[in-house]
C-alpha cells in the first residue's frame, strides 16, 4: 500500500518486524503486552488506503478503529503508544479542512474502540488507591534505555532483570548473547539506512516516527550521551506522567518505520551495490545477501531457535481443581470474600506459572488476596498484612477468625500447589496450624495430594509418603463466620459502636482479647473525612 520496497523485501521486512525484540522479550510470559505493537500496521493500513481514495475515510477510520479495539485492553499506556503511528501518518497526509475532517473521524472512532476500558480505568484512577509509587521507578526503566537499546528494540528494563536467575529468559537472551545483540544491531543499521535515502516513501512520516519516539524515550537516560534534562524528566515520570514511565511501550514505533526502512534498501541492494550484468544482478544479490539475512534473522529468533521463548513455568491449561474451587465460592458464597492465602507476589505454581491468580478469571464471587499491587488502598491493605502475618505464624491467633469475620471474610481458600522455588514460600502445614489452632475447620478441598518440597512443574502427582500431604486447594470456614449476615451491607447500632484509635491492624488484637465481641467499629483515622461527625451506623468493612 506505501509503496516501498519489493514483494521479497516486503515479506523479510514482515518476518523482521515480527522477529522484533521488542515483542520477543514480552511474547512468551506477557503476550498481551505485545498485543498493541504487533497491531500498529493495521491501524495504520486502512487510513493509508482511504487516502489514497481506495475506499471513503469514514470506512477507513472505522477499519482502523477496529484494529485499536483488538489491541486490548491490559495495559492503556501501550495502546496510547502505539496511536502514535497512525495519528502521525493522519497529520503528514492531510491538509486544512481534510485534516480536520479526518482526525476527528479517527479520533471518534479511536474512543468508540477504547471505552470499553478506559471508562473503568478512569473510574478506578479516581477511586481507587494510586499504587504507581510502589511499583518501578523512573530511574529502573530508563536507566537500561540508551540510544542503541531503542534502536535495537532491547531498551525494555525487565528483560535485564535477575533475580537469582533471567527473570523472562527469552528477554535475557536478546540483551545478552552476542549473536542476538549483533542481529537487532544489524537490523536496525539497515533500517536507519533506508531511512536516510532520499527516494524512501512517506519519508517525513517515518522519520518523525522514529524521531519523536526516540526524543521521548530517551529524555531520562542518565547514562553516557543521556539527555540533559534527565534528572528533570526523571522526576515527573515520578510524578504527574507516572503512568508513562515505562519508555520502552514506544519502541514499535520506532520499530515499523525501521522494518519498512530495511524493506526500501534490499529491494535496491542488487540494482545500487553489486558490479554484475544487468540480468545477473538480482542471482548475484541473493548470493550475497542471502547468508547475510539468513544469520540476521537467526538471531533475532534465537529465542525461538534455542526453545527459551517461553518461560520456564509454561502451561497448558488451569488445573482443573481451581475450576472447582471457584464454582464453590459462587455457590456457597456469592456476596462475601473469601481470603486466599499464603500471599504471593508473582503467582508461581507447581503446575506453571500464570504471573497472575486462577481466581482472577474464574471467579464469580469476591475474593482477596496479598498481592505485590495494592489496589484497595491503605487501610485494606494493612488488614490483608496483618490477616497474612498472622497465617504464616503457624500458631494459634486469639481472635483471627473474628478479625476476618468482621471485614466480610467468610471463606479462607489455602492454596497449597504454590511452587516452594520462590522468596517467602510459606508451607502447607503452617497455613493448616494457624487456621485450626485458631478455630477453623475444612469445608472443602480440591486437586490431588501435594507436599510443601515439590519443586517442578508437573510434581503435583507426586506424593512422597514420608512427608504430610495436603490436597491443592482447601477451603476453611470459622464456626463464627457462618452465623454472619450473608447481605455485603448491614446495620448496627450507634449506642454499641466504639471508636478504635489505631489501624485496622488493632483490630486482631482487641478481638483476641474479646474487647469489641460483634460491635460495630470505627478508626479514629477515619473520622478526618467525615469532619468530626460520627455516621449513625458506622461498620469498618
Amino acid at each position: 500500500t506505501l509503496r516501498i520496497g519489493s514483494d521479497a523485501s516486503r515479506l523479510l521486512a514482515g518476518v523482521v518486524f515480527v522477529l522484533w525484540p521488542t515483542f520477543t522479550i514480552v511474547i512468551g510470559s506477557t503476550s498481551a503486552a505485545a498485543l498493541p505493537g504487533l497491531l500498529v500496521p493495521w491501524a495504520v493500513l486502512p487510513l493509508a488506503r482511504a487516502l489514497q481514495g481506495r475506499g471513503s475515510i469514514a470506512t477507513g477510520c472505522a477499519r482502523s478503529g477496529i484494529a485499536i479495539a483488538l489491541m486490548g485492553g491490559v495495559n492503556a499506556v501501550s495502546t496510547i503508544c502505539a496511536l502514535v503511528a497512525p495519528g502521525l501518518y493522519l497529520l503528514t497526509h492531510t491538509r486544512g479542512r481534510q485534516r480536520v475532517k479526518v482526525c476527528l473521524l479517527w479520533a471518534t472512532a479511536v474512543a468508540a474502540a477504547t471505552a470499553w476500558w478506559a471508562v473503568p480505568l478512569l473510574l478506578q484512577g479516581r477511586y481507587s488507591f494510586n499504587f504507581l509509587p510502589f511499583v518501578e521507578q523512573a530511574n529502573t526503566t530508563t536507566k537500561t534505555m540508551s540510544a542503541d537499546a531503542f534502536l535495537r528494540g532491547t531498551g525494555n528494563w525487565t528483560a535485564y532483570l535477575d533475580l537469582g536467575g533471567p527473570w523472562l529468559s527469552a528477554g535475557w537472551q536478546m540483551v545478552a548473547n552476542p549473536a542476538a545483540i549483533a542481529a537487532s544491531a544489524v537490523a536496525a543499521a539497515v533500517g536507519l539506512a533506508g531511512l536516510a535515502r532520499r527516494d524512501l516513501p512517506d519519508q517525513l512520516w517515518l522519520r518523525l516516527c522514529v524521531g519523536l519516539a526516540a526524543v521521548i524515550a530517551l529524555a531520562g537516560y542518565a547514562g553516557a550521551l543521556g539527555g540533559p534534562l534527565h534528572g528533570l524528566v526523571q522526576s515527573e515520570l515520578n510524578g504527574t506522567l507516572a503512568p508513562f514511565r515505562n519508555v520502552s511501550k514506544l519502541e514499535p514505533v520506532a520499530a515499523l518505520a525501521l522494518v519498512l526502512g530495511i524493506a526500501h534498501v534490499c529491494a535496491g541492494a542488487s540494482r545500487r551495490a553489486l558490479p554484475a550484468p544487468r540480468g545477473y544482478r538480482p542471482l548475484a544479490a541473493g548470493i550475497v545477501l542471502a547468508p547475510v539475512i539468513a544469520l540476521c534473522l537467526a538471531g533475532l529468533a534465537l529465542p525461538y531457535l534455542t526453545g527459551q521463548i517461553l518461560q520456564p513455568g509454561s502451561f497448558s491449561s488451569v488445573p482443573r481443581y481451581w475450576y472447582q474451587a471457584a464454582g464453590f465460592l459462587a455457590a456457597h458464597s456469592p456476596n462475601q470474600t473469601a481470603l486466599v492465602v499464603p500471599g504471593d507476589s508473582h503467582g508461581l505454581y507447581l503446575w506453571g506459572e500464570p504471573i497472575d491468580e486462577p481466581l482472577e478469571p474464574l471467579a464469580t464471587s469476591p475474593w482477596v488476596e496479598r498481592s505485590l499491587v495494592p489496589y484497595g488502598g491503605a487501610g485494606s491493605q494493612v488488614f490483608l498484612d496483618t490477616a497474612e502475618t498472622a497465617v504464616e505464624s503457624g500458631q494459634r491467633v486469639p481472635g483471627l477468625a473474628a478479625y476476618l469475620a468482621r471485614a466480610g471474610v467468610r471463606y479462607v481458600v489455602v492454596r497449597n500447589d504454590l511452587s516452594p522455588n520462590q522468596l517467602g514460600y510459606t508451607p502447607p502445614q503452617t497455613v493448616t496450624a494457624t487456621l485450626t489452632l485458631s478455630g477453623f475447620s475444612r469445608v472443602a478441598s480440591f486437586g490431588p495430594t501435594v507436599t510443601g518440597d515439590q519443586t517442578e512443574p508437573g510434581a503435583v502427582h507426586q506424593v512422597q509418603a514420608y512427608l504430610p500431604r495436603y490436597p491443592a486447594v482447601e477451603v476453611f470456614q470459622a464456626a463464627s463466620a457462618a452465623q454472619r449476615p450473608s447481605s455485603p451491607v448491614v446495620a448496627l447500632p450507634l449506642s454499641s459502636t466504639e471508636l478504635v484509635s489505631g489501624g485496622p491492624d488493632s483490630l486482631l488484637q482487641l478481638s483476641g482479647q474479646g474487647l469489641l465481641g460483634d460491635q460495630a467499629a470505627v478508626i479514629a483515622g477515619c473520622l478526618e473525612h467525615l469532619d468530626g461527625r460520627v455516621p449513625r451506623q458506622v461498620r469498618l468493612d
